[in-house]
């Protein structure tokens, strides 16, 4: 969240229990079973969520599953081992989240051509009834294989694609989802990040198919 929202990471962590909703758990190794919780907050009541903040209803389908699914890797790839760890692990994280499924083509948009150049392509995404809902850039050897076509996307958290300043960070105009392109692997066992963009948040029902689905999540 540091670029998504403030520099201040007492607001940062004041902000991750209304902000965000993934529950990450690492894997211990590709042939094993077990999964460790990144990170095990203070025990909280009933009436809190995981990061402490009030439970709150963010999306209108069923999302109570959080523990990871007992699964073994097969030909995942091995990692470099954390040499700064006394019990390194696989590096694959495994989680539940919001996914989606979008149109990639090029983007009917203008380029925001102030700051650094960028020099991968620009790709836009487009929702159900044809409208851009957002940019992002890739690749360019992945997007002449993938692009146009439809591609699967997971929710990272809510985020701002402007940090906000003067005190502003908290009121609601400029929240969206923070989205995450993801390419799946070892047919279908595990996925790779390809690039980072954002949404509105009510763009959120412009997923393609069946529409926004609860999903458990290997990223490796």
């Amino acid at each position: 969240m540091w670029d998504w929202y403030t520099r201040d990471i007492r607001k940062i962590r004041k902000a991750l229990p209304k902000r965000t909703w993934i529950i990450r758990y690492e894997r211990v190794a590709h042939k094993l079973v077990e999964c460790v919780r990144v990170w095990a907050p203070k025990q909280s009541s009933s009436s809190r969520n995981f990061y402490g903040g009030p439970v709150q209803r963010r999306f209108a389908f069923d999302c109570f599953r959080a523990l990871p699914t007992p699964r073994k890797l097969v030909d995942a790839p091995e990692y470099t081992k954390d040499i700064l760890n006394s019990v390194p692990r696989s590096g694959f994280l495994q989680f539940w989240t919001v996914s989606v499924t979008f149109n990639l083509d090029t983007p009917t948009s203008k380029a925001d051509t102030s700051g650094p150049v960028n020099t991968r392509s620009r790709v836009g995404f487009f929702g159900r009834n044809g409208r851009q809902v957002g940019t992002l850039f890739v690749n360019e050897g992945w997007r002449k294989d993938h692009v146009p076509g439809k591609h699967e996307f997971i929710l990272l958290c809510e985020g701002r694609d402007e940090r906000a300043e003067d005190g502003q960070e908290d009121r609601e105009a400029g929240w969206k989802y923070m989205v995450m392109l993801i390419d799946w692997h070892g047919k279908g066992q595990w996925a790779e990040r390809v690039s980072v963009g954002s949404i509105k948040k009510r763009d959120l029902n412009q997923s393609l198919g069946q529409g926004p689905e609860w999903k458990e999540i290997v990223l490796g």
